[in-house]
C-alpha cells in the first residue's frame, strides 16, 4: 500500500472513531446527570420529610432540620450545575435551587413551606437528564 493509501486509511479510521468517543462521552455525562438526579431526589425527599413530619414549624428543631436538608440539596444542585455543560440541565438545576430557596425562606419565617414547586422542579430535572 502506498504512503497516500496508508494516510487515507488513518484519516478514515480517525473519522470513524471520533463519533464513538463522542457517544461514550455523552453516555458518561448522562450517567453522571442521572446519579446527581438520584442524589437530588433523595435530598428533596429529606426536605419534604423535614417540612411535613417533624412537629410544628415554629419549633426550632424542625426549622433547623429543614434548613440542613435545604443546604444539602442546594450543595448537590450546585455540583450538578457546575459539572453540566447542558443548558437544559443547568436551567432545571437552577429551578430546583430557586424552589429550595423558597422553601428555606418560608421555614425561616416560621411559615409552612410549599414543597410542591420543589418536587415539580426535581421531577423536571430528572426528565431533562433522562432525555439528554
Amino acid at each position: 500500500m502506498s504512503l497516500w493509501g496508508r494516510a487515507l486509511c488513518v484519516v478514515f479510521g480517525v473519522a470513524l472513531a471520533v463519533p464513538g468517543f463522542t457517544a461514550c462521552n455523552d453516555l458518561h455525562r448522562s450517567v453522571d446527570c442521572g446519579k446527581s438526579t438520584l442524589k437530588i431526589a433523595g435530598d428533596v425527599q429529606d426536605v419534604v420529610s423535614a417540612v411535613t413530619n417533624v412537629g410544628n414549624l415554629v419549633d426550632s428543631e424542625r426549622r433547623r432540620s429543614t434548613s440542613e436538608s435545604v443546604r444539602k440539596l442546594q450543595r448537590d444542585v450546585g455540583e450538578l450545575d457546575k459539572s453540566s455543560h447542558n443548558v437544559d440541565q443547568r436551567k432545571a438545576a437552577d429551578d430546583v435551587a430557586k424552589a429550595a430557596r423558597s422553601v428555606q425562606a418560608a421555614a425561616d419565617k416560621g411559615a409552612t413551606p410549599d414543597v410542591k414547586p420543589l418536587a415539580d422542579a426535581a421531577t423536571e430535572l430528572s426528565k431533562v437528564c433522562a432525555s439528554s
